[in-house]
């Protein structure tokens, strides 16, 4: 009995000891850096989305747009772009929130959480250490990431991003050269597939993962092979046969408006890619180059270039140079021969992830939440040459409480940022709470309309937006209450009229 006990309690603590600490933690930090940033309005692409939904909120109008560019009516053009997964994650978030901007904001939280998680859980695995829980820390209090955590139309591609690291793993894990439990093959083929429908960057590194797999088979004659090219393929194959669906309904397939790169700038695209992973690294290194320009209603952008000695660079660069040292006994040529061929994989994802956004935006130095993929498989790359046993206890504490400076020191840019989007959003959020509280109870009958009185064009303002391909230049002037709730706001001939600031109840 005592020792049945004993072997229980063991498996307890192998399951749960440290990740329910550092799932608890990382909860803890998000909660003070993003907290304030909850109340962060519908935006751009997000207002778009909703405008073809015609202010529904059901499973039908959600899923009829998974082919987003073939079916949409506005501002048409990417149709290169094949993201059924993500639109299938803002179909279940339109069906689950509605027009609540705070529960949109608080899911990409916590997709962002589970991100952390799984960065902590990929590290833990390859070699448990505290600094693998350090390193979550810093992920997700990373000020870099404020962009792409805060805005709410972005976390479908956080969820891509997951999935294509598990995908990863499970392709290093079924590249072994011993056999490998069957689970690994299932996971690789449905994260990998999950993945390369969220974002088009797992396409091109499910091709890698086919070469990782054949130069290993080549170097190492007896590894297994069966499994892994069995697991490889399918994915790719799902993939094919609907990205072939979608070309067959495409209008223009290959046509990109003005954001896009011209065919004859691609190869200087490609050719900046280096520049734009360097530009990405300042950021996510230095927190004093995260500094973003935040506008209400629309996406954030950096504020100035890339700098080597930003704001703060002498408490970043005086982290980093401790951890340096502390760690620099880890490193090792054996390790790092070991494990080159997947860090060879990930530098070639990382690249090619750099080339797609160069060519898709002349301008992608200035996007924020580009960094937050390089910044994911960034700590991976570190990690694999780090053996932390070869560190010592006393030194991994020191790495550790120099890796949690760095965390700190992004937090309270981080918290900055989500206090600067509180106070901006403050009087939008309220009206928009105010009114999604009232007219999402009557949008369960079909005939149900709506209007509002008092508001000024402040709070209801038109914005331009283009109908079909912008080359048409059909340009039509859309009001933010007609962007979210589509045919139910009808001034006209409204069912039910708000008045804002809505009058006190009187009496009985």
């Amino acid at each position: 009995m005592t020792s049945t006990s004993r072997s229980e309690t063991g498996g307890w603590r192998r399951v749960w000891w440290p990740r329910l600490p550092v799932a608890l933690l990382l909860i803890l930090c998000a909660g003070w850096a993003y907290g304030p940033a909850l109340n962060r309005m519908f935006a751009a692409d997000q207002l778009t989305y909703f405008l073809h939904l015609d202010g529904e909120a059901t499973w039908a109008s959600g899923l009829r747009l998974l082919d987003y560019t073939v079916v949409r009516e506005y501002e048409k053009g990417d149709e290169l772009l094949y993201r059924p997964a993500l639109m299938a994650w803002l179909a279940a978030e339109n069906v689950a929130f509605g027009r609540d901007f705070r529960r949109w904001n608080l899911a990409n939280l916590v997709v962002h959480l589970g991100v952390a998680f799984l960065l902590f859980e990929v590290l833990w695995r390859l070699r448990p250490s505290v600094l693998a829980g350090a390193a979550a820390v810093w992920f997700v209090l990373l000020a870099s990431n404020f962009e792409q955590v805060s805005w709410n139309h972005l976390g479908g591609y956080m969820l891509g991003f997951a999935a294509l690291l598990a995908a990863l793993w499970a392709a290093r894990e079924l590249a072994a050269p011993e056999a490998k439990p069957l689970r690994w093959a299932w996971l690789y083929g449905f994260a990998m597939a999950g993945a390369m429908l969220a974002h088009e960057v797992a396409v091109v590194a499910a091709l890698g993962v086919g070469a990782y797999g054949l130069w290993l088979r080549r170097r190492t004659p007896g590894r297994p092979w069966m499994r892994p090219a069995v697991a490889w393929v399918l994915p790719l194959l799902v993939f094919a046969g609907l990205y072939a669906f979608h070309v067959a309904r495409c209008e223009r397939w290959l046509w990109a408006d003005a954001h896009g790169t011209g065919a004859g700038a691609v190869i200087p695209a490609l050719a900046a890619s280096p520049r734009l992973i360097g530009e990405w690294f300042l950021r996510i290194l230095l927190p004093g180059n995260a500094d973003l320009a935040v506008w209400l209603g629309d996406r954030s952008y950096w504020k100035a270039p890339v700098q080597f000695w930003p704001l703060g660079a002498f408490w970043a660069y005086s982290a980093w140079l401790g951890l340096l040292v502390c760690s620099l006994p880890g490193f090792s040529l054996r390790r790092l021969k070991a494990e080159a061929p997947f860090a060879g994989l990930l530098v070639f994802v990382l690249f090619a992830y750099a080339g797609m956004n160069a060519i898709g935006r002349p301008q992608s130095g200035t996007i924020p939440y580009y960094a937050y993929f390089p910044a994911l498989l960034g700590a991976v790359l570190v990690w694999l040459p780090l053996d932390p046993a070869r560190i010592g206890s006393r030194r991994r504490a020191w790495a550790a409480g120099f890796l949690l400076v760095l965390a700190l020191l992004n937090g309270w840019k981080t918290r900055q940022l989500s206090l600067k989007v509180q106070a901006d959003n403050a009087v939008v959020a309220q009206h928009y709470a105010w009114l999604e509280s009232r007219v999402r109870p009557g949008l369960a009958r079909p005939d149900y309309t709506f209007s509002v009185t008092g508001v000024s064009t402040d709070l209801n303002p038109e914005d331009p937006v283009w109908v079909g391909y912008p080359d048409e230049e059909k340009l039509e002037s859309i009001s933010i209450y007609r962007f979210l709730y589509g045919h139910r706001f009808d001034p006209d001939a409204p069912s039910e009229t708000f008045a804002w600031p809505e009058s006190p109840a009187a009496r009985p």
